[in-house]
């Protein structure tokens, strides 16, 4: 189904809502502001589930992330860093750059975040269903999806586990 959905489709989702009366007041004016930054930069969704994880000692570390910041921007230029969470303020508090740009559509539709994840050209995502949706999605051919620990599920869509990286 997933290959189903292009940029087209995407393009005609946000002139729809261009013609919304009540854009403004209607939670789709910041999709349409994160649409249009991340359609105009060579941007990378970074994917950081915290929330319930931490109770579980399940969440990816801070270091994953610092790491394959560092890796993404050694091997592409002019990176645009999109951070998707359940967790803003930690990732504020945490991850801070003049090439960073928190998505922060709080109460808002989940398939909002799988729109724009799938929009940008890499993505570094935890283990969260939601982020791997949005990641299986991402259209570059050339795209590099990165995970931290073991996941069947993102084994499945050839994605690449960051300690294969560091013995690359």
């Amino acid at each position: 189904y997933h290959n189903e959905i292009n940029k087209n489709q995407i393009d005609q989702f946000v002139k729809f809502l261009d013609n919304l009366e009540i854009k403004k007041k209607y939670k789709y004016f910041k999709f349409k502001n994160y649409y249009k930054l991340i359609t105009n930069n060579n941007s990378v969704a970074i994917c950081i589930r915290r929330g319930d994880f931490l109770n579980f000692n399940s969440n990816s570390s801070d270091q994953f992330f610092f790491d394959s910041i560092k890796f993404l921007n050694d091997k592409f230029d002019n990176l645009s860093f999109f951070f998707f969470s359940d967790d803003m303020i930690w990732v504020k508090k945490n991850f801070h750059s003049k090439n960073f740009y928190y998505v922060d559509l709080k109460n808002k539709p989940s398939h909002l975040n799988i729109i724009l994840i799938s929009l940008c050209n890499h993505a570094v995502i935890s283990n969260s269903t939601l982020h791997l949706c949005g990641a299986s999605l991402i259209k570059n051919k050339n795209s590099m999806i990165i995970y931290e620990k073991e996941w069947k599920l993102a084994e499945k869509f050839n994605f690449i586990k960051f300690s294969h990286l560091a013995k690359s």
